[in-house]
């Protein structure tokens, strides 16, 4: 048994550059960065944390920043009024469910992607996001942890018992914003794992796999007949 994981299409590494301009230019609204995540807004993704993580990031380092939600879900309303609640919502967009090929746009558009969800399969959309040379500030979670790589290609935030304190996870991010340096590094290492799934190199592993499974079932027979 050989396990593959899903590979990402070639089209997932390229930048529609005006488009990821264009994005970039509507929800910055005047600020310096732009942070994005692409999830279900469902309660086992976690996102009432990246909320509050986010006005604790405005409370450090100003209104510098505005954060795209990509996606849509059942949770959608209660995150727009948490937001409101929390002081932030002037730099939250919650811009709905969007078509598979036009996901890239948004990563391509930003500076760096942030998820807090407990556990992954995957994390399919955490390879998006590297294939668009974005640095992941991620909760230390199954499925995450298999991709970024901690001080690397972004950053893991480790637990605390039951409770996951937004400070860690803040510290982070305002330390990966403030060096372009570092920010600039991080975005080549991630760019470096997400090549590592591109989907050619996902059917050279399954072909490499089957064809030593042949041979090796043909050496099994010829010793049997010997």
């Amino acid at each position: 048994v050989h396990i593959l994981p899903t590979g990402l299409d070639k089209s997932s590494y390229v930048n529609n550059e005006n488009k990821s301009k264009e994005l970039r230019e509507k929800y910055l609204q005047g600020r310096k960065y732009l942070l994005c995540t692409v999830s279900r807004l469902e309660m086992e993704k976690n996102q009432y944390y990246l909320l509050h993580a986010l006005k604790e990031l405005k409370e450090r380092i100003g209104d510098t920043f505005r954060f795209v939600f990509v996606g849509d879900g059942s949770e959608r309303e209660a995150l727009e009024v948490y937001s409101e609640e929390l002081g932030i919502r002037d730099n939250v967009s919650f811009v709905g469910a969007v078509p598979n090929q036009e996901v890239k746009d948004y990563l391509f558009a930003s500076d760096a992607f942030l998820f807090s969800s407990k556990s992954e399969t995957q994390g399919i959309v955490i390879l998006e996001a590297m294939a668009a040379g974005l640095p992941v500030i991620a909760l230390d979670a199954t499925g995450v942890r298999d991709i970024v790589e901690d001080g690397e290609n972004g950053y893991l935030i480790q637990e605390d018992g039951v409770k996951v304190s937004t400070d860690a996870y803040v510290d982070k991010v305002s330390s990966l914003l403030y060096d372009d340096n570092k920010r600039r590094v991080f975005a080549g290492k991630a760019r470096e794992t997400a090549l590592c799934y591109h989907s050619f190199h996902i059917a050279q592993m399954a072909e490499d796999f089957c064809k030593t499974t042949i041979e090796n079932s043909v050496r099994r027979k010829k010793k049997k007949k010997n």
